[in-house]
């Protein structure tokens, strides 16, 4: 049991501003200060295609008024399969998965369907899943599953980086601080190699 003693009375808090409540004006506007450019571009673009197809086939409407879940899977079950480049050519996997994380969120944005959308969901979209797989499995089979980045540098590059005239110091248009801490950088990179 605590002492009478460490009861001190509490400090009332000086305030010396009023709290006011933000309007849906400036909760938007926080809302939209935190969305990335890009991924608002890719997402227009997608739908943009999208809807391409859709007009193509002779849906009505825009996807986003589709108002049954059983229509929006029939109708992305059918663009997946259909999915192509403006070239004709198949995209490929990385792409077909943009694609579809880029329709979940305008869906999630503008559908008149009840929210949370979760295109994904195996088990709320079990037939569009298995459509997605079908496609990727395809596109991988035809090379065009996942792409490889860029290679790294060999032991080759890292000399002829070290031996570049730029690199010495002895150039007045150098940075010899800059210089130093890339001359490290890549030695380090080379003692990894030598490691390998």
């Amino acid at each position: 049991m605590q002492d009478n003693k460490d009861k001190r009375p509490c400090k009332k808090l000086k305030v010396n501003f009023t709290y006011k409540k933000p309007t849906d004006d400036e909760l938007r506007n926080l809302i939209d200060s935190s969305r990335c450019k890009n991924t608002d571009y890719s997402t227009s673009n997608w739908i943009r295609a999208l809807e391409k197809f859709r007009t193509d086939v002779n849906y009505q409407g825009l996807i986003e008024e589709v108002d049954t879940k059983e229509e929006l899977e029939d109708q992305l079950c059918r663009f997946v399969h259909a999915m192509r480049k403006k070239d004709g050519s198949e995209y490929h996997v990385s792409s077909v998965n943009s694609c579809m994380f880029a329709i979940n969120r305008h869906l999630n944005n503008k559908s008149v369907l009840s929210k949370p959308i979760n295109i994904m969901d195996k088990d709320q979209y079990y037939k569009l899943w298995q459509i997605l797989n079908g496609k990727v499995k395809s596109l991988v089979s035809q090379g065009r599953g996942e792409r490889n980045g860029a290679d790294g540098f060999t032991e080759d590059d890292l000399l002829q980086i070290l031996d570049h005239p730029a690199m010495s110091g002895n150039d007045p248009a150098s940075d010899s601080s800059v210089n130093f801490g890339v001359q490290n950088f890549i030695l380090l990179c080379f003692s990894a190699l030598r490691k390998l």
